[in-house]
């Protein structure tokens, strides 16, 4: 069995030289390492295991790999589009409700694959048995094929290996969900402690907007400034906020709405991917 040494390493994108400095070792033996001629032993499993954020089975080469996982479910995708019961599907429509903007633009620059509809972008990459496309977004989006511990302890079997890629996804979406909600009642907890404190007189909307700024604004300096000011502004930017939320979520064909959600929709891409960097 091959470890999965070098598949990782250069998924990260290292070098033997930048790997082994890293972890204390000769670059040869680390090469060694890769190609079976050595056998590391328990503490640098761990060390690798640990670097890397896997588990040492992963690392060691049991289950599948990511990729497999990912080439997978993208077979499945495609097989079994047409089949309304199969997780798989579910998947596909997953994707498709995650997708955002730049998604669409990297896949079209990339592989060229442009949809006439945006709605059915996901669908229209089956349809053209687009691989390269689709696992850009099961690897990105489908948080299983990321869990090395999972991928590691899949069965053998065909059937049953496929069965527990459906129950992991299932209890994937089921936990997230729970914690979506837990999320938005802890935001409501707050708020509510909060409008307790002040006593019923206190305008709701000052509160909201104090609480918001409290909970999500982490910049002290633009905390204190938003906090700062009066209460009648509070209002009105309190007010126009729910009403961008109430755009944003209202099913409608109104061109100039559906522009104004992509605008913010971009916004929200480009804010969280500096976050990202």
């Amino acid at each position: 069995m091959n470890n999965r040494i070098r598949e990782i390493r250069n998924k990260e994108k290292l070098t033997l030289k930048e790997l082994s400095q890293k972890i204390g070792i000769a670059s040869n033996t680390l090469s060694q390492y890769e190609t079976g001629k050595r056998e590391p032993k328990l503490e640098m499993w761990q060390a690798l295991a640990t670097y890397f954020n896997v588990s040492i089975a992963y690392l060691q080469g049991l289950g599948v790999s990511r990729s497999e996982a990912i080439n997978d479910i993208v077979n499945k995708m495609i097989d079994e589009r047409d089949s309304y019961s199969s997780v798989f599907t579910e998947i596909a429509y997953d994707l498709q409700e995650k997708l955002t903007r730049s998604d669409a633009e990297y896949i079209n620059s990339t592989w060229g694959s442009i949809s006439s509809s945006p709605n059915k972008f996901v669908d229209n990459l089956i349809d053209n048995n687009n691989r390269q496309a689709l696992g850009y977004l099961v690897g990105k989006y489908v948080s299983l094929v990321n869990d090395y511990k999972f991928l590691a302890s899949v069965p053998n079997d065909v059937d049953a290996y496929y069965k527990a890629i459906e129950n992991k996804y299932n209890n994937d979406k089921f936990f997230y969900l729970i914690s979506k909600s837990k999320a938005k009642e802890a935001i409501k907890k707050y708020i509510d402690e909060e409008l307790a404190k002040l006593g019923e007189p206190k305008n709701k909307n000052i509160v909201l907007f104090n609480s918001i700024c409290d909970l999500f604004v982490s910049d002290i300096d633009v905390k204190t400034v938003l906090l700062s000011y009066s209460d009648d502004r509070k209002v009105e930017i309190n007010k126009n906020v729910r009403a961008l939320f109430n755009l944003l979520t209202t099913d409608t064909d109104d061109k100039r709405v559906l522009e104004i959600r992509e605008n913010v929709k971009d916004q929200l891409d480009a804010y969280a991917n500096d976050n990202e960097d």
